[in-house]
């Protein structure tokens, strides 16, 4: 899961700088291209508690993801660049970092450069 949460990071990465930086128009319809990813991602965290958290703990997150979804497919259906971005940026980038070892040294270059 890790490796597609990577993935899926950079594509979000690469849609978000694009519509803010380059003013791409088609945020919606990239974003929308990756929901086959991101259900993936989000299904693990919608069927049980298999992270072993508190139940409260476990509760909020579910949550979340519901509340980030429900986002998404409303900026799709609204066609909502904005909410889109936002949905991206805070949201589904949270849900990534659950899986992504920040620790793994992934940052550095091939010659262990930050």
């Amino acid at each position: 899961m890790e490796t597609l949460a990577r993935e899926l990071a950079k594509k979000v990465d690469l849609i978000c700088i694009e519509y803010h930086y380059m003013r791409r128009t088609d945020i919606v319809e990239r974003a929308k291209a990756l929901a086959g990813e991101i259900q993936q991602l989000v299904s693990v965290l919608l069927q049980g508690n298999v992270f072993g958290m508190e139940e409260e703990e476990y509760n909020s997150l579910q949550s979340y993801v519901v509340q980030v979804l429900t986002d998404y497919t409303e900026a799709i259906a609204q066609r909502d660049m904005v909410r889109m971005a936002d949905a991206l940026e805070f949201g589904l980038r949270d849900l990534l970092d659950i899986y992504i070892d920040t620790d793994s040294g992934e940052n550095q270059d091939e010659q262990g450069n930050i």
